[in-house]
């Protein structure tokens, strides 16, 4: 008998481990069994970063949207999105925009799309008195050596970026010099890692061989810096535009307090230490408008590496160049 009842109380349990999923678990729960909702945002915003000159490392689109988290709370979501120059250009040309657009030089199309902002003092991003793009970050060329710089420099090679003008730091900063070969990027650093030349590079620069563990000196060059990342609204949507302005104004103000994490030099004080450190912001009176055409940049980059030394182009370059 006990054999039988053991074989009856298996023959139970598996019948009730069977049926007991169809009956327990119900297919869908309704809203109150979940108590906790996400809020949805009041608006979202796209911003578009556009590199057009190396930074020091890390991303500046994730920066930006990691600064704008601060916004999620007040229900403004910003989907920061990395486009090339080119790319962003067909984009806008298709009649897609976004609500704000981080650029530097070298994008100066945006200037058809830019909505006019609050005055500042900085005067960057001004066309004919009015502010239409906000800095938020810079960038500075650098006389890089093995040894202290001595001038005239034997040999000076120049890291040249698809937009940027260096050439023009060396005109400002009267720095003197026997030859000179302009490189791109990469080509100017691998040729100065070689021999005994002088490099006239960037942030960036300093950062592949501070990684490399190779001593070098540094001189900044400071009269002249085009290398300004700025932030512009483009937004069409009147009713998005504050919101865009709010999120505009906060990274303006707030950027420069952790661009270290990305190498990059504050449009205020400098407070860096190191090579970066000894770069001081506010020496810098010359840049180029980012709204500058790619026609003058590149007229301006064959006319200087042509003609650096000569007197007779100074009405040219005062022409193109920007006083702050």
């Amino acid at each position: 008998m006990k054999k039988i009842s053991a074989v009856i109380y298996a023959v139970l349990l598996f019948a009730v481990l069977i049926f007991t999923p169809f009956v327990a678990v119900k297919k869908t729960r309704n809203s109150e069994e979940f108590p906790i909702k996400t809020e949805e945002p009041k608006t979202i915003l796209s911003l578009w970063e556009i590199d057009t000159f190396e930074g020091g490392f890390g991303s500046r689109a994730d920066y930006l949207s990691k600064l704008s988290e601060k916004f999620i709370g007040e229900g403004v979501f910003v989907m920061v999105s990395s486009y090339t120059v080119d790319g962003a250009r067909q984009k806008m040309k298709e009649g897609v925009l976004p609500d704000l657009v981080s650029f530097g030089v070298g994008a100066g199309y945006i200037a058809e799309y830019a909505n006019k902002l609050k005055d500042i003092t900085f005067k960057g991003g001004e066309i004919s008195g009015g502010v239409y793009a906000y800095p938020w970050c810079r960038g500075g060329y650098f006389l890089i050596s093995k040894n202290s710089v001595k001038e005239p420099i034997d040999r000076l090679i120049v890291s040249k970026g698809e937009y940027s003008s260096p050439l023009l730091s060396l005109k400002y900063s009267a720095v003197k010099f026997k030859t000179v070969e302009v490189l791109s990027p990469m080509s100017a650093y691998t040729e100065y890692l070689k021999g005994d030349a002088v490099l006239l590079g960037t942030q960036r620069d300093i950062r592949r061989l501070t990684v490399r563990n190779t001593a070098f000196t540094v001189k900044p060059l400071e009269e002249f810096s085009d290398l300004f990342q700025y932030l512009a609204i483009t937004c069409q949507d009147k009713e998005k535009f504050s919101y865009a302005e709010e999120v505009a104004e906060y990274i303006y103000i707030n950027a420069e307090k952790n661009l270290a994490k990305i190498g990059m030099l504050p449009i205020g004080d400098n407070l860096y230490d190191g090579e970066l450190g000894s770069y001081n912001t506010s020496l810098t009176k010359f840049t180029l408008s980012p709204f500058t055409s790619d026609e003058i940049i590149y007229d301006l980059n064959n006319l200087l590496e042509d003609k650096i030394n000569d007197e007779d182009i100074d009405g040219a370059v005062n022409n193109a160049v920007k006083h702050l």
